[in-house]
């Protein structure tokens, strides 16, 4: 199901939408780099959700500046930090 609703997702973004391009051909790295920052930059605005806006100026998509390396990094370390608690985690203890 997942794999259907995936597939049916890119097709609209791709066809329907017309989200396809030389603005929208990332690496794999910088697209690493995208979903580990819209992580922490969703949850702060779940936090602390100022200012808001309708449009959020782009980001600066660079593997280079190593400190960008750190937002999909933590990601992963909370993602497996969670996953080894999971037995305590929702146990009722």
């Amino acid at each position: 199901m997942g794999l259907f609703v995936g597939g049916f997702t890119l097709w609209v973004e791709k066809d329907v939408i017309g989200a396809s391009g030389p603005e929208f051909a990332f690496t794999a790295l910088q697209r690493v780099l995208i979903a580990g920052r819209a992580l922490w930059f969703y949850l702060g605005k779940l936090l602390w959700p100022s200012p808001l806006m309708f449009i959020y100026p782009l980001w600066r998509v660079d593997p280079f500046p190593w400190l960008q390396l750190l937002f999909p990094a933590a990601a992963l370390a909370a993602i497996l930090l969670l996953w080894r608690g999971r037995g305590r985690l929702g146990a009722g203890r």
